[in-house]
């Protein structure tokens, strides 16, 4: 059986603002954890406004990413993807992290995730972020000092 966590990379401002993504921190959220299955459950159901707006980017959008769960034995990794591309129901994009808990993966390296199986979704509208209906729950997990930081810089009023 599975570990009973799920290790969920947290700071969205490092894949967006950062080139150094190695030292982006792990959060560990269990398996069952209800908030965050919710949370999952809400991206994938609102993935057609994602894809809409990928199709159809405005002016000021940025920074389109996905979440794929990567898994090694019993260690299970959520990336978020980078320069991503959408055909058929399929999102391919770089892993935008580098790992921390798995190792058959590796930052930059080409994978493919299908639009029924991503973990979490996001953009840039103008610099406030739209989407990624994880981070508010891992918020809640980190130091008060770095998730207002991320709250401020992403213009989240949560």
């Amino acid at each position: 059986m599975k570990k009973a966590a799920l290790a969920l990379l947290a700071l969205t401002l490092a894949l967006l603002s950062c080139n150094d993504r190695s030292e982006d921190p792990v959060i560990r959220v269990k398996a069952d954890d209800q908030e965050m299955n919710a949370a999952i459950a809400q991206a994938r159901s609102t993935i057609a406004e994602f894809v809409s707006r990928l199709q159809n980017p405005q002016p000021k959008d940025d920074g389109f990413s996905v979440k794929k769960m990567i898994t090694e034995g019993n260690d299970v990794e959520h990336f978020w993807l980078t320069d991503i591309s959408y055909s058929n129901g399929i999102f391919s994009g770089a892993i935008g992290n580098d790992p921390q808990l798995v190792r058959n993966v590796t930052l930059g390296q080409k994978v493919s995730v299908s639009e029924t199986k991503i973990s979490d979704w996001m953009y840039l509208a103008n610099g406030k972020m739209v989407g990624n209906f994880t981070l508010p729950v891992l918020l809640k997990r980190m130091p008060k000092e770095q998730a207002e930081e991320i709250r401020t810089r992403f213009q989240m009023n949560d």
